[in-house]
């Protein structure tokens, strides 16, 4: 009975963070992809994304099952694939394309150049664990003042990770996408 209270707690809550998530990545791409282009408007960019987020979902879907598949059969291609097809979201807000042909797009984009962007990603997640690994101890060493306090400060670390850590890191595979997209 608690387990099943947890549960019906947690999932809905993971559905709806990931949900958001989605849309907030999304923004961030798009705000990126208009300011190169001096046309940003934050009204223009949310409506463009709800207009594509189904789109977005069924991709995103796709995409965790592809690399879930690639996972379970050894780490290695599960790492191959998400790096080949780690700009569909990218190709469906800046290329206006579908599911499929995002992926597609995709494997195409980083063909050639899977080392530089399997570089780029370990980098950028090598940093953003960094980061929210001194946070997270800066958090904990604060939280043993009292238990109250502990919780408190344990979600404003994940606020200042997700306000700081993944904007940044978003926004950096958007301007890599751009630049791997003129060539």
């Amino acid at each position: 009975p608690e387990m099943l209270g947890f549960l019906s707690t947690y999932i809905p809550i993971t559905i709806l963070v990931s949900l958001l998530t989605l849309f907030l990545g999304s923004m961030i791409i798009k705000m990126v992809y208009d300011s190169t282009r001096k046309k940003l408007s934050l009204g223009v960019a949310a409506k463009f994304v709800l207009s594509r987020y189904i789109t977005l979902l069924a991709a995103s879907v796709l995409y965790f099952l592809i690399t879930l598949v690639g996972v379970v059969a050894f780490i290695i291609p599960g790492i191959f694939l998400a790096v080949k097809l780690i700009f569909y979201d990218y190709v469906i807000l800046i290329d206006k394309l579908g599911v499929t042909d995002s992926l597609e797009k995709s494997w195409k984009i980083v063909k050639g150049r899977w080392w530089g962007v399997f570089g780029l990603t370990l980098i950028l997640s090598v940093i953003s664990f960094a980061l929210a690994f001194a946070l997270g101890v800066l958090g904990g060493l604060l939280s043993g003042l009292s238990e109250a306090l502990s919780e408190v400060i344990w979600l404003a670390t994940q606020f200042l990770i997700t306000l700081f850590i993944f904007p940044w890191y978003t926004s950096s595979l958007a301007f890599a996408y751009l630049q791997l997209r003129k060539k």
